[in-house]
């Protein structure tokens, strides 16, 4: 506060009576220290917690997990110092427990309260919630994974359809406008892809389908000239002309 008071060019008061000033003065010190220490006690707060997990974790990860065990739950509780762990698989004994607890202090843990259960028979309320939480992330975690998979094959299939579409093929309102050009009859036209997948010696085709809606009939020999031009337009791919 003190700070932005001073960046900020707000005005500046003069007292005329030395005194109020001073008793001004010692009352904006004593806001902005009510106002600082909360602050600075939540924020240290914080930053205990955050290292006390991070260092728990490590020290779970890196301590607890020997060949032939395994770690179901882990509860971590930063304002007991606490550090609950069930494990299952192989038994640890009482001497390699002991030399665990020894290397809390590694972790700038020495004071943390360490807990290990052994067998699923130690199995509690808290610990079935917790693997149901991680369940459920784990199950989130998978579907965005999907997810994110289905959109990409997605993206790599509109550009593989792009490029198999042809250079020279515009846009349908684009395609109508040089259509109506030779032929005046035609009002409507629509683009489709028809992709014919690979199978045995075949390789992966694609075909554009241009469906035509004109206000009469189109000749024979009209509608071969259209198809032809398309075909050309298209860049040599296969084309198919639908009239309506």
């Amino acid at each position: 506060m003190f700070l932005v008071a001073r960046i900020l060019p707000l005005p500046h008061h003069a007292f005329a009576n030395p005194r109020h000033a001073r008793r001004a003065k010692i009352l904006f010190w004593a806001v902005a220290l009510v106002m600082a220490v909360p602050s600075v006690w939540l924020a240290a707060r914080i930053v205990r917690r955050t290292t006390f997990e991070h260092n728990a974790q490590r020290f779970v990860d890196e301590e607890l997990n020997p060949p032939g065990a395994y770690v179901v739950t882990r509860r971590i509780e930063p304002e007991k110092r606490t550090i609950n762990v069930l494990l299952t698989g192989r038994v640890l004994t009482a001497g390699q427990l002991r030399t665990v607890r020894a290397r809390l202090a590694d972790y700038n843990l020495g004071r943390a309260r360490l807990i290990v259960r052994q067998g699923l028979a130690q199995l509690d309320s808290a610990d079935a919630r917790a693997l149901r939480s991680s369940l459920l992330e784990d199950l989130r975690s998978r579907n965005e994974q999907t997810l994110a998979g289905y959109d990409t094959r997605l993206a790599q299939l509109q550009e593989l359809l792009k490029q198999q579409a042809g250079p020279g093929l515009p846009a349908p309102d684009a395609l109508l406008r040089e259509v109506q050009a030779e032929h005046p009859t035609v009002r409507q036209l629509g683009l489709s892809r028809l992709v014919r997948p690979a199978a045995d010696s075949l390789r992966a085709d694609t075909t554009v389908v241009v469906a035509v809606r004109t206000t009469r009939p189109l000749p024979a020999a009209e509608a071969q000239r259209l198809s032809q031009w398309l075909q050309v337009r298209a860049g040599h791919q296969p084309v198919r002309l639908l009239l309506e």
